[in-house]
């Protein structure tokens, strides 16, 4: 089990004697932000050293770390992105660390501080970073068999409790496979729906797609820590932007533009050549640069670097070895001065030197060089500054827009992948149901139709039928009326029957024309609906 740390003597192990609930409460009015930062079991754990040392420059920031027990795990000094917890205690702003230990240290009685309870009231941002699957699941049932959960558990949600309504920012990570789980859907659900949302208590960073740490590529990646850094910061009120441009300005050189040899004021992150060793090796090999310069090249970045690793890492300009702004003039100044040259032939007494006639021009020359270099190089320092500035704002925009194209491409495809069967369609004229059900509706509404046709079919095969069968009588009584009666009545029979057959031929033929209009209407209902039932399901 991970030992329960906090701030004591000893800087990283929790004695018997301290009490951490105790301490954590002491706390609570010490002037400074309070950040409560939370890890589970991802292996994005190992990004708590950036994420700490991008918040260093707060100097009114005061953070806690709790680690459950699966992401201590990760922390044992494995590798040199994987420092002990011991290390992670060093950090600048980092006063305490908990495991689920620190919890009861000793036998509770009542009146006593609970841990779970202080680090609530202390804390006026809970950031959980990262927030492993298993942590989520847990988090939403409301389970809290961890110190973790119990501060989750125990948060006042609406601010009726601590009279503050306070945040929890989550950075989900996991695979891909748990990512698009469909658990997970409802898990995001509970968070960003029920429990998030603008006047919610619970914000959640979505992961991102790139290579995992199992060598999958997907999303599921946790945001970068440049981007947890900005939401802390955000969340706590404290003032953003890059260290290395507010550490530059304010170790910057002032100059008092007087003619006379200017006043400087000292400050301790000017690189001096003097000071550096012309002699000492580079990170890359080579031997250090022995010019006047204010950034580290093996700090300083260009965009196709940050671009090409997948965790870019931000570092503010080095500290140097310390060199004030008068060393810097007075190197200047001896660059352009001469030094006396005394001359091995005897000279007459009245006979001046001619160097001592051009001292004076020569150090007002020089001084006027060396506050011009120095005005320069001011000026240089401010742009490389603002230039800075300019990047940093830039890659940041991409950040946004790339992390905004990356949402918007993981929608469509989530779309696409989604089985068009068992989509859902909504139509006016009816309940919404998947296109199967529709087509199935409209298969059977066809075969309907199509049996009222084979019905019509079958009552005019009948008439025909009837027709040629009357048609057959009436020759079979013409021709025995012709053979019966005298030639005198043979006309008057022929011409009644001639009526018959034209009346019956009249009778014949308006059915036909009336059997030939339904047949058409109904052809032109079954089109006009079928046409209608396609249009809506295609524009649903």
């Amino acid at each position: 089990m991970l030992p329960a740390m906090v701030t004591n003597a000893e800087p990283h192990i929790d004695g018997p004697q301290a009490s951490a609930a105790a301490n954590v409460a002491l706390a609570h009015g010490d002037g400074k932000r309070h950040l409560l930062l939370a890890m589970s079991g991802s292996v994005a754990a190992i990004k708590i050293v950036p994420i700490i040392n991008g918040l260093a420059h707060h100097s009114n920031l005061s953070i806690r770390l709790i680690f459950t027990e699966a992401a201590a795990h990760f922390l044992g000094g494995q590798s040199p992105e994987q420092p002990t917890l011991a290390e992670v205690r060093r950090l600048p702003n980092v006063d305490a660390i908990y495991a689920d230990s620190a919890e009861w240290t000793r036998p509770w009685v009542r009146g006593l501080p609970i841990l779970h309870i202080e680090l609530r009231r202390w804390a006026d941002v809970l950031v959980v970073s990262p927030l492993s699957a298993n942590t989520m699941a847990k988090m939403v049932a409301g389970m809290c068999d961890n110190l973790l959960l119990s501060v989750i558990r125990a948060w006042d949600s609406d601010g009726s409790i601590d009279g503050v309504r306070k945040k929890i920012v989550v950075a989900c990570a996991m695979n891909t496979a748990m990512w698009r789980h469909p658990v997970t859907a409802s898990h995001l659900r509970t968070l960003e729906e029920d429990w998030g949302g603008e006047n919610g208590w619970v914000e959640v960073l979505r992961p991102v797609s790139k290579m995992l740490a199992c060598n999958d590529v997907g999303d599921g990646a946790m945001v970068s820590w440049e981007t947890i850094v900005a939401v802390a910061e955000a969340r706590l009120g404290l003032p953003t932007g890059g260290v290395a441009d507010d550490f530059f300005l304010t170790h910057c050189t002032i100059i008092d533009r007087k003619r006379c040899p200017p006043r400087i004021t000292s400050y301790s992150t000017i690189m001096s050549r003097s000071k550096v060793p012309t002699s000492k090796k580079g990170t890359c090999g080579d031997e250090a640069c022995s010019s006047s310069t204010l950034i580290d090249p093996a700090c300083s970045s260009t965009l196709r670097a940050r671009l090409r690793s997948q965790e870019p890492t931000s570092q503010p300009f080095a500290t140097l070895q310390s060199d004030s702004g008068a060393e810097v003039f007075g190197r200047f100044r001896a660059c352009f001065s001469l030094e006396p040259v005394f001359s091995s032939f005897p000279q007459a007494k009245d006979t001046k030197n001619p160097l001592t006639i051009e001292a004076g021009a020569m150090a007002q020359l020089g001084d006027t060089f060396a506050e011009a270099g120095l005005r320069f190089y001011t000026a240089i320092a401010e742009d490389i500054v603002q230039a800075r500035r300019d990047m940093d704002s830039e890659i940041m925009k991409l950040t946004e827009e790339s992390t905004a194209l990356l949402s918007r491409a993981d929608a469509l495809y989530s779309n696409i992948t989604y089985p068009l069967c068992v989509t859902l369609c909504h139509i006016d004229s009816g309940p919404s149901a998947t296109i199967a059900a529709h087509l199935s509706a409209l298969i059977a509404k066809l075969s309907a139709a199509q049996g009222e046709l084979e019905g019509f079919q079958r009552e005019w095969n009948s008439c025909v039928s009837e027709e040629q069968q009357t048609w057959t009588e009436l020759k079979a009584l013409e021709t025995m009326t012709l053979s019966r009666v005298p030639n005198v009545e043979n006309d008057a029979v022929k011409a009644a029957v001639e009526r018959f057959k034209k009346e019956a031929e009249a009778v014949i033929e308006a059915k036909e024309v009336e059997l030939e209009e339904i047949d058409a209407e109904l052809k032109e209902l079954m089109q006009g609906e079928t046409l209608r039932m396609m249009q809506s399901m295609m524009a649903n």
